[in-house]
């Protein structure tokens, strides 16, 4: 016979797990929003991230992108099939926008960089200084 007892105490084990295995990768994620935020905080620069979801593995990416120049001037990637995943600078990603889809070669990374840069046309207005990580109206969400 099998314990029904165990079972539901392996299932909700798991589940805690998976929650805070996620918790920590989104912690990661907000921490490099911030480094990168703190690093690039300049008039013309704007933050945008996207994401690419697979079966398997998926892929994020950060771009810093000079909107005056259309230039990314910094990026970060992550890629991988695990919670334990983390941002690591990408250095292929930099470069002209209007080429980086040239420069990708994981389709869940090429998600990622087209949703990262529709950002950018949804949203073209000027950028201030503190409206680094804001809306075109450049108020900051905070």
């Amino acid at each position: 016979m099998h314990n029904p007892s165990g079972l539901a105490v392996l299932l909700i084990a798991a589940f805690v797990l998976s929650f805070g295995l996620s918790y920590l990768q989104h912690r990661a994620y907000s921490k490099a929003v911030r480094e990168m935020a703190m690093e690039y905080d300049h008039p013309g620069l704007r933050l945008v991230s996207g994401r690419g979801k697979g079966f398997l593995r998926g892929a994020a990416v950060i771009l810093v992108v000079d909107v005056r120049r259309r230039q990314i001037v910094a990026a970060r990637r992550m890629v991988g099939s695990t919670v334990f995943a983390r941002f690591k600078p990408d250095v292929d990603l930099p470069g002209p926008v209007a080429t980086v889809t040239q420069r990708i070669s994981d389709k869940h990374m090429d998600k990622a960089v087209e949703q990262a840069v529709g950002l950018l046309a949804q949203n073209p207005g000027a950028v201030s200084r503190s409206g680094f990580l804001g809306t075109a109206h450049g108020h900051a969400r905070r």
